[in-house]
């Protein structure tokens, strides 16, 4: 077992909460109630800590797996950019004339669309008017 910061920080956490017990132990048969509550919330600080530090200890691990899957991506399958932009040269022309023509139609059918929703709305509030009188009457 290698002797990193945090199993050192980690060890010393386990060795105050040992005798942060004894403490408590202590006080139990003194009977003092107060401080053995500040000595039990110590305690869970100390836990909270030890959780976060794990946590993090895992996230670096898994931040570096990724960034390794990803690098051999690009070696098995090389870069693509070159030939993408020679077809987008070639296609540029074409498409400018027919964009135009197709925005033209989609402007109408929106117009379309629009009378239809608001027909199908009325249509809905003269339903609920109707229903809503017969209940009152």
């Amino acid at each position: 077992m290698k002797m990193t910061t945090i199993t050192t920080t980690m060890m010393m956490m386990v060795m105050m909460m040992m005798m942060m017990m004894m403490m408590m132990v202590v006080m139990m048969m003194m009977k003092m109630m107060m401080m053995m509550m500040m000595m039990m919330m110590m305690m869970m600080m100390m836990m909270m800590m030890m959780m976060m530090m794990i946590d993090d200890e895992d996230d670096d691990d898994d931040d570096n797996d990724d960034d390794d899957y990803e690098h051999d991506i690009d070696d098995d399958y090389g870069d693509d950019d070159e030939e993408d932009d020679n077809h987008d040269l070639d296609d540029d022309d074409n498409d400018d004339d027919d964009d135009d023509d197709d925005d033209d139609d989609d402007d109408d059918d929106d117009d379309d669309d629009d009378d239809d929703d608001d027909d199908i709305r009325l249509e809905r509030e003269m339903q609920f008017s109707k229903t809503y009188r017969n209940l009152a009457a």
